[in-house]
């Protein structure tokens, strides 16, 4: 299941997780500029995980690429 909470403020954070295993697959976390300055598309997520296994996990640089790896599962 796919769960996605997007504040007031912005900020987005979203998660693949495997209900019955109770386990996270990707993680995604983006917040705005807290000075305001820079737009949306400059700031890098906070947080990024993919996790295909539980030994196994590399860091995303984007929403579109934490997007891309949850498509792959939600297509099984």
């Amino acid at each position: 299941m796919t769960v996605q909470i997007t504040r007031m403020d912005g900020s987005n954070t979203k998660w693949l997780s495997d209900a019955n295993e109770n386990r996270i697959y990707a993680f995604y976390l983006w917040m705005p500029d807290p000075k305001g300055v820079k737009k949306y598309w400059e700031m890098p997520p906070f947080s990024c995980e993919l996790t295909p296994s539980i030994r196994e996990k590399r860091l995303c640089n984007s929403e579109q690429e934490y997007d891309e790896y949850v498509a792959t599962y939600m297509e099984q």
